[in-house]
């Protein structure tokens, strides 16, 4: 199988593919340059400012395409390696106007290279005899970035939601880098030990007894949904992560002391469980690292993050696959466990049920039990009311399931692949987990190693010395530009007044969360009259001065630093 140029009798190449004897033509053999122009004539955008291409050929209909729709991004799918390097030879001006991806790993360069506040949507142009030949591959790379597209309005969706309040508890929560330990003096001191990840599950309460015996013998990392669990049977994992900005997340601590535990803390957590927790806490930035459409390593970190960094410090990167069992496997790897091993990573309603007994929800639903209504049905209810998914469990049954957990069951595979440690599954009942590592209890020996103390190790790194905080000289500037900026808005200059907070990269993050929503609507609306477009920006601006007033100023106070005098 191969291609092979031919030209016309205008001398323009045009392309085949040969399967043994059998030819099959991508361009038309006499006039490529018209069959284009006419196939790309009768095409529509219909209003879509992304069009995906599948099949680049030599690349006439790419061309034409960036005529006609000289603003849109253009991407082109091609399966074959050998079909771009011809259009490289012919026609090397269309990577100057079409971006052409190879392969399913491409899909995160074509998103990240661009404003996906933007996005609405792909407009799709079929090159049915590249299509035709590949027919399954580009049949699956459509259904991916539609998965990745759904993923990336997802993630957006949360970011317009919880920034405001996200930037609101990093400020809150600043107050405590000055006597609490920061993740990343952890990282790389655990060589030898296995890491152990204990979620909330059905099948954790099955697990405690061998949890329970390699408490020294690995570095156990609890979810806050466990916490309770472990407590009542008297586990004391070596941490216990919390990422979530919701005020709710303090019912997983309440009534539940393991002295010892650290708690290891998103700076973006909620500040009732830092100003609770009895224990040492550890603080830590949530941040996604890829690799953009030119090559270069990106760094996207939590909003407003960057500050602190620049007054404190670096706190320490934790990437987050959107749980925090995700992030406690990030954690280990950082760490440099030499092993991750799962409890209660169910991913599944194993015996049709939610949650691990014992957990803060099952608790709260034991007061609403009775002779009609018990746990059993509770569960039941709940599970009908999502979309519900069947797969193979550990033990080679049939499981419940739904679209969300297989989504993380998806990530935790395509993790597993990738590192180079084993990632052992010791779920139970729960969902088999491809590329991982699936076991029963009882072979766990084999993965535990007999001589690791990770406790002396952390009792090593309590006393870690860390650059002083600096953070106060910040939110001092921000309140002049807060005062400054309330009379720039009476004087009607909110337009004025945007353009300096985007060229103050600094003063640009405590604004940002709070102009997104009105930023993300001009960009799909590109004709807004400029008296609208100040006074969208004008309710948004005053809005941000008043949270940011309050916030500040109890950070101030709390910081024992003067509060200006701000209500």
């Amino acid at each position: 199988m191969s291609y092979r140029i031919n030209y016309t009798k205008d001398n323009l190449p045009t392309l085949s593919y040969y399967d043994g004897n059998k030819e099959i033509r991508i361009h038309s053999a006499y006039m490529p340059q018209k069959e284009a122009e006419k196939s790309v004539e009768a095409f529509s955008d219909n209003g879509k400012n992304i069009i995906l291409v599948l099949g680049a050929g030599l690349g006439y209909h790419l061309r034409e395409l960036s005529k006609k729709y000289p603003s849109k991004a253009i991407i082109a799918v091609e399966h074959d390696e050998e079909a771009i390097r011809l259009i490289n030879e012919h026609f090397p001006e269309t990577f100057n106007v079409v971006k052409i991806a190879n392969s399913q790993n491409d899909i995160s360069y074509i998103f990240e290279s661009g404003n996906f506040s933007e996005f609405n949507g792909f407009a799709l142009y079929t090159h049915r005899p590249s299509y035709l030949i590949n027919k399954d591959f580009y049949d699956d790379f459509v259904t991916d970035i539609n998965r990745y597209a759904s993923s990336k309005i997802s993630d957006l969706l949360t970011r317009i939601e919880f920034e405001e309040r996200w930037v609101e508890n990093i400020i809150t929560n600043s107050n405590h880098l000055k006597n609490s330990l920061r993740i990343n003096s952890f990282f790389g001191k655990f060589t030898s030990c296995p890491g152990v990840i204990i979620s909330a599950g059905p099948s954790l309460r099955k697990s405690l007894p061998i949890i329970k015996s390699i408490e020294e013998k690995a570095v156990l990392v609890a979810v806050d949904t466990a916490l309770p669990v472990l407590c009542k049977y008297g586990i004391k994992p070596h941490f216990v992560m919390t990422l979530d900005a919701q005020k709710h997340s303090i019912k997983h601590f309440l009534g539940c002391s393991i002295p010892g535990t650290i708690l290891v803390a998103d700076i973006v957590s909620s500040p009732d469980i830092l100003n609770r927790y009895d224990g040492i806490r550890a603080l830590s930035t949530t941040s996604k690292y890829y690799v953009d459409s030119n090559g270069q390593n990106k760094r996207e970190t939590t909003p407003f993050a960057a500050v602190i960094e620049k007054y404190c410090g670096e706190i320490g990167d934790i990437q987050s696959g959107g749980s925090v069992a995700t992030s406690a496997f990030d954690l280990l790897l950082n760490l440099g466990c030499s092993s991750i091993i799962l409890f209660g990573q169910d991913l599944a309603y194993t015996g049709r049920e939610i949650h691990s007994s014992g957990t803060h929800h099952n608790c709260s639903w034991l007061t609403i039990t009775n002779r009609f209504t018990n746990l059993d049905t509770i569960n039941m209810n709940i599970i009908r009311k999502r979309k519900i998914k069947y797969m193979k469990s550990c033990i080679g049954t049939t499981v419940v399931s739904d679209y969300v957990l297989n989504l993380y069951k998806e990530w935790f595979e395509n993790s597993s692949a990738l590192v180079n440690i084993p990632v052992v599954n010791c779920a139970s009942e729960g969902a088999f987990i491809e590329n991982a590592i699936n076991i029963s209890e009882s072979e766990l020996s084999e993965y535990i190693s007999k001589k690791t103390y990770p406790a002396e190790i952390i009792e090593k790194i309590k006393t870690s010395e860390y650059q002083k905080c600096r953070i106060n000289e910040s939110y001092k500037r921000c309140i002049d530009f807060l005062i400054m900026s309330e009379k720039m808005i009476e004087n009607g200059k909110s337009l004025e007044l945007i353009d300096m907070i985007d060229d103050d990269n600094e003063i640009n993050q405590y604004f940002s969360s709070y102009l997104k929503k009105t930023k993300m609507y001009l960009s799909r609306n590109k004709n807004v009259e400029s008296e609208k477009k100040a006074a969208l920006f004008a309710t948004d601006i005053l809005r941000a001065i008043h949270r940011l007033k309050k916030t500040i100023n109890k950070a101030l106070i709390g910081g024992k630093g003067k509060s200006y005098g701000l209500s």
